[in-house]
């Protein structure tokens, strides 16, 4: 599935439960022009690249939350 970043966050504060994604993260909100620009979000990865406007390429992965696996999507920028 692929996007573009509508909007994005960049998060330092420990949340419980998610100790795993490690700090900084970026949740981001990527647009989908394939599905009229619904907006899912997920993890950018890198998220040293977050800016509005960003293509996107996305894909699914397990992370530890809550000491267990959660699947989330994460979002990467387009070579």
């Amino acid at each position: 599935m692929a996007g573009e970043v509508y909007a994005w966050t960049r998060v330092h504060h420990p949340f419980a439960g998610a100790e795993a994604l490690g700090l900084p993260y970026v949740v981001a909100s990527i647009a989908l022009p394939q599905a009229d620009g619904i907006r899912l979000f997920g993890l950018l990865e890198p998220g040293d690249d977050a800016v509005i406007g960003l293509k996107v390429r996305g894909r699914v992965r397990a992370n530890r939350a809550f000491d267990r696996d959660v699947l989330a999507i994460i979002w990467s920028p387009v070579p």
